[in-house]
Formats: C-alpha cells, sequence, structure tokens
C-alpha cells in the first residue's frame, strides 16, 4: 500500500488546511511549470499530487486508517480486498487528475488548492457557537 503521509512528509494527524499548505511548497518545487523543477519534477508532482488528493478525502483517510489498523493486528491483506480496491481507483482518478493540472500553469494549481484559512474560520465560529 503507497504510503501517503509518507510520501508528503506529513504526520496523520495534520489538518486539511495544514495539508494544503504542504502541498503548495511541494507544487513550488515540482509543478512542472514552477523555475525550481528539475528533470524528476513531473513525476515527484505527480505522486505528491495523488496523495494530496486521497488525504483531502475523509473516507479515504477512514479506509487508509482502517486497512493499517487491520495490518497491524495481523489481518491479511487479501480480506482488505474491497478497501483497497476503492483506494485503487481513487488513485487512478487523482493520476489523471493530477497529469491534466500539471499540464496547466502553478498560479491556477495554487488558485485551485490554496488553504481556504477565512472559510474555516468561519466554520469553526459555526461550530463553537461563538
Amino acid at each position: 500500500m503507497i504510503k501517503y503521509y509518507e510520501i508528503l512528509q506529513v504526520d496523520s494527524s495534520i489538518s486539511n488546511n495544514d495539508l494544503r499548505a504542504r502541498m503548495m511548497v511541494i507544487a513550488d518545487q515540482f509543478h512542472p511549470n514552477s523555475p525550481k523543477n528539475n528533470s524528476n519534477s513531473f513525476d515527484e508532482f505527480i505522486n505528491s499530487f495523488v496523495a494530496f488528493d486521497i488525504l483531502l478525502n475523509p473516507t479515504y483517510c477512514l479506509i487508509i486508517r482502517r486497512i493499517e489498523r487491520s495490518q497491524s493486528i495481523g489481518v491479511k491483506l487479501e480480506l482488505l480486498y474491497n478497501e483497497i480496491s476503492i483506494l485503487e481507483n481513487a488513485e487512478k482518478e487523482s493520476r489523471h487528475k493530477a497529469e491534466t493540472l500539471a499540464k496547466g500553469s502553478l498560479e491556477d494549481f495554487k488558485e485551485l488548492y490554496k488553504p481556504d484559512f477565512l472559510m474555516n474560520f468561519l466554520r469553526m465560529l459555526f461550530r463553537f457557537g461563538t
């Protein structure tokens, strides 16, 4: 199974805003239209985006945790076929999305995926009734 958190070099408790901020740093380094890119940039960008896109989805995060928990108690991966299939399909979709985004500009990517601090602040206020 792909280690999504390791690819992005983040902790599993990372918030969506911090995850988005981390992806902005990675995009600055590896997006094909970034001035900082190198020969491995395209593959690094694609792999990082796939991990990012998967981790943004709370359902996929639950599946990842279930698989990790099951592996830690010795459940065979064959018994987790449905969960693994869901993640494999999500990875294919994310890879296609990443390849499309890699063809666009770095600025467009950043605008689309930037951290939404205002929206999260409003959600927090609404949640706590302040």
